[in-house]
Parts: structure tokens; C-alpha cells; sequence
């Protein structure tokens, strides 16, 4: 039998195996069986101490979240999500420089697919979400979204593992490592593609030998290529020249309550990307990367060499991108996406 918790871990774990929809307050002494006037103590220490956000229902009942799946704004506190890749550092850092001038917190969400990143992100459960650009591009809920900046060109590249005869390529889906992939396609010949799951998962497939080719971006572009096994064979400059790979977005109901935040954060990060030079500052976030990301500090610093950082974003960006892809999109659509009005 499973040891009874401390009554917050309780109502803790309660929460996270909810997520998005809450908990009913009467339901935690209704159906667990805890003392309402505990309960009662217990949420009011908890919403004083930022650890959860209570909203009142129909009636007089509240519904209890963590901050980090309540569907709306949280006073007090930043949420974004991010995929494993050392391109978002210096956006990131803009918005950590914001949350500590306004004492904010900064909570963060490392996410495998960048389809979960904009299901939360519309969902209200993040307030920024970093994903590639044509991921929002071709969302089809993307009136909805808003790009506040692209993050950087280059980043990527095709690796091969030449003791694997086979035709097979791991690649990420409906990203710019999708691209990448067709526009080596075109130069190769024809190839197998195999979705990947995690950096991790497709990393150890590659290694395996299980596919010849695998399209990745930094920081684990430099860990392969740190392996003289493992032979760099096409580039993203080589497919996609000076093309924005990733976003920072938001979404339109998001905008309205935090415009004035998402300007002084872009000045913040012009500042940053207009000399980006590893600081005391950055350092730090270096060493919070190594840490999310289980990849040596010296690593991410040299995976950062090999991006061009970028602030603000344009329609000519996004133009050429749908050129590329070959999808059409109208001009009122392209130019709501990049209103941060």
C-alpha cells in the first residue's frame, strides 16, 4: 500500500495529474476524504505562495490549478515553452532579464513536439512558446497566433553514418528539419524518412546504426560532430541561406494583456542579439541549458557559434518561407500574424 502524502504534496499531485482542467476545491474532502477547514488552510498558504491559482466557478464552487495549466494569465508569472535546442538562449535570457526587473517568475516547459507547444500555447497554458516558424505558419488556427520575433538562421545540419548502407533518414516533422531534409532529398536521390520522437531517441537510433542520415540542430549537431564517425554532409545555410529556422510567439488574447511587456522584452533582446558575446549573464543561462538539456556546458557554448541571432521578424521572412514550401497565404493573414497590436 502506498504511503499517504503530506497533505500539499497531496493536493499537488492532484493538480499535475489533472492539468488543463482543474480541480472542483470541495472535491479534494468530497471524494479524498480531507478536512475542509485543512483543505481551506492548505489552498490559501499555497495561493499566497504563488503554488497554485484559484477561480471561482458557477455557484460557489472555485477550481484549483498549478500555475503552469491554468487556461488565462497568472499574475506574477511568466510560462513559456520551449523544444531541447540551444537556439532559444538569448530570447529566453531577454525574458528572464524581464521577469527579474519586475520580480516575476520564469516558469519553463521543455516540450518534445512543437504541436504541443501550440496546442498549449492556444489553450492559454503558456504565455510565450518557441517553435519553428512554419510549425505557426501552417497551424490551422494560426489567425489566432502571433509572432513576436524569429530567433535564428543556421544551427542544423545532415549527418551521416556511413557504416549504415541503408537509405533512411531520421528527421523532426512539419519543422525546418523537415525542410532540410527534402532539400537534401533533391540532391541525394530518394530517401526513407522516419520521424523522431526526441533529440535523445533519434541521437541513439543514428549511433545504432539504424539510419544513414539524421537531420539536427544544436546543441546536438556538436555533439556529432565533436565524433569523427559521424560525417557533417549537408547544412542549413546550404538549403536555406540566412532563413529564419525558428519563432518566439504568442497568441492574439495573450497580446492584448501584455503588449506593452512584449515591447520593452524586444528591446531587451535587440540589445542582447546586436552583441552577442557569452557575459556573466548569458553564462548563467549556459548553465541552466547544460542542465535542461543534459548536455555539457562547453557544448552549448559551442553550439552557439554556429547560429546568426535574430530580434523583431518581417513578412518577407514568412513570404519566403511559403514560397518554399509552396503554400499560399493571404497578406492579411501573414501581416495579423506579425501585428503586436
Amino acid at each position: 500500500m502506498r504511503p499517504s502524502l503530506p497533505l500539499k504534496d497531496e493536493v499537488r499531485a492532484i493538480l499535475l495529474n489533472r492539468g488543463r482542467e482543474g480541480y472542483l476545491q470541495a472535491d479534494f474532502h468530497s471524494r479524498k476524504g480531507f478536512s475542509k477547514s485543512r483543505v481551506s488552510e492548505i489552498l490559501a498558504e499555497m495561493l499566497e505562495n504563488g503554488e497554485i491559482v484559484i477561480r471561482k466557478e458557477a455557484g460557489r464552487s472555485n477550481r484549483v490549478w498549478l500555475p503552469q495549466y491554468y487556461p488565462g494569465s497568472v499574475a506574477g508569472i511568466i510560462r513559456v515553452g520551449i523544444l531541447p535546442s540551444a537556439e532559444y538562449l538569448y530570447h529566453l535570457a531577454a525574458i528572464k532579464e524581464y521577469c527579474t526587473k519586475h520580480g516575476d517568475k520564469l516558469h519553463v516547459t521543455l516540450y518534445q513536439r512543437s504541436a504541443d507547444i501550440l496546442e498549449n500555447l492556444l489553450a492559454g497554458t503558456l504565455d510565450f512558446g518557441f517553435s519553428p516558424l512554419v510549425s505557426f505558419i501552417i497551424h490551422p488556427e494560426n489567425k489566432s497566433l502571433r509572432i513576436i520575433s524569429n530567433v535564428a538562421t543556421g544551427g542544423s545540419s545532415i549527418f551521416e553514418n556511413r557504416s549504415c548502407q541503408n537509405r533512411r533518414i531520421i528527421s523532426s516533422e512539419f519543422s525546418s528539419m523537415a525542410m532540410l531534409t527534402k532539400a537534401f532529398e533533391r540532391m541525394s536521390g530518394e530517401l526513407e524518412v522516419t520521424g523522431s520522437g526526441s533529440p535523445a531517441s533519434a541521437l541513439s537510433a543514428f549511433l545504432r546504426g539504424e539510419t544513414r542520415y539524421i537531420a539536427i540542430w544544436e546543441p546536438f549537431a556538436t555533439l556529432l560532430r565533436d565524433h569523427a564517425d559521424n560525417h557533417e554532409v549537408f547544412r542549413f545555410t546550404d538549403a536555406m541561406d540566412n532563413m529564419p529556422c525558428c519563432c518566439m510567439g504568442t497568441t492574439s488574447t495573450s497580446l492584448e494583456k501584455m503588449s506593452l511587456d512584449v515591447q520593452e522584452i524586444l528591446s531587451i533582446l535587440e540589445r542582447m542579439v546586436s552583441n552577442p558575446k557569452i557575459n556573466d549573464a548569458i553564462s548563467e543561462h549556459v548553465k541552466y541549458f547544460s542542465s535542461l538539456l543534459a548536455v555539457d556546458e562547453s557544448v552549448i557554448m559551442k553550439s552557439l557559434t554556429q547560429y546568426s541571432f535574430l530580434s523583431g521578424s518581417s513578412a518577407e521572412s514568412i513570404t519566403e518561407l511559403l514560397e518554399m514550401i509552396g503554400i499560399s497565404m493571404s497578406e492579411d493573414t501573414i501581416n495579423s500574424m506579425l501585428s503586436l497590436r
